[in-house]
């Protein structure tokens, strides 16, 4: 008997429960629409901001809740991996050695060996002798220079050679893979020891070069190549190295 008069009563809370499922799907519905026609109507002076509240409640309701962003920012799923940096260095003679590094190590040129002394006002040979007249260099510091600037020259075209020597069998051995780390450490270090040298030829060259200055000269030898108006030099540094002009020619 007690199971029969509790029937009716279940089936009036299912009837409930059916009612309050088809409500809220209605209002759910019904807020979609009314955002949809918001968003389409453009609604003139409602903020982005309240746009994006608006959807708050579609959002609660109808949606998942959606899954925090991720720290490394949005990664496309299909995004093609970029070029290497390196692209075309491949077909260099020495991938590790660019082609106007390698002219410049073989013509014995500064390619900015020597930039710590150049910036710092304490001129190298070649440019104090492109620069003698600009300078009224005597006769005796413009034999100084050019004894200078042909030992520097000289030196550093031998250790360019052997600095190419060097870097030949690096890649050499890397192309027939037939190297190991000790015999890795053994070149890097050689490489190492001739850059080193070769760097202090030239950085030796200008401390020799500004010696051979007065006070007066190296003001105008600054003033000359540019740096003392902040803007660029007179003439690039990296023909460091270059062979002046011989004397009797322009020279004097």
């Amino acid at each position: 008997m007690k199971r029969i008069d509790e029937e009716p009563s279940r089936r009036l809370l299912d009837r409930k429960s059916t009612r309050l499922v088809v409500v809220v799907t209605i209002l759910c519905a019904a807020a979609s629409v009314a955002l949809a026609a918001a968003r389409s109507s453009g609604e003139p002076g409602q903020p982005a901001a309240s746009q994006s509240a608006a959807a708050t409640p579609e959002s609660a309701c109808c949606t998942a809740e959606a899954s925090p962003p991720s720290p490394w920012g949005e990664v496309p799923s299909s995004a093609a991996p970029s070029p290497s940096p390196y692209v075309g260095m491949e077909n260099w003679r020495l991938p590790a050695v660019s082609p106007e590094r390698e002219r410049g190590l073989l013509e014995g040129s500064g390619i900015g060996l020597a930039k710590v002394a150049e910036l710092n006002g304490q001129a190298g040979p070649r440019h104090v002798l492109d620069l003698g007249e600009q300078l009224a260099l005597t006769g005796a510091q413009r034999t100084a220079a050019q004894a200078s600037f042909e030992s520097m020259h000289a030196e550093a075209v031998a250790l360019g050679q052997r600095i190419l020597a060097a870097e030949e069998e690096l890649n050499r051995r890397f192309v027939h893979r037939h190297i190991d780390e000790s015999k890795l450490a053994e070149l890097t270090g050689h490489i190492a020891e001739l850059e080193g040298r070769l760097r202090f030829v030239h950085l030796r060259a200008h401390l020799e070069t500004d010696a051979l200055l007065t006070a007066e000269q190296r003001a105008r030898y600054v003033e000359l190549r540019g740096y003392g108006a902040g803007g660029e030099a007179g003439e690039s540094h990296r023909g460091h190295g270059a062979t002046p002009a011989a004397p009797g020619h322009g020279t004097r």
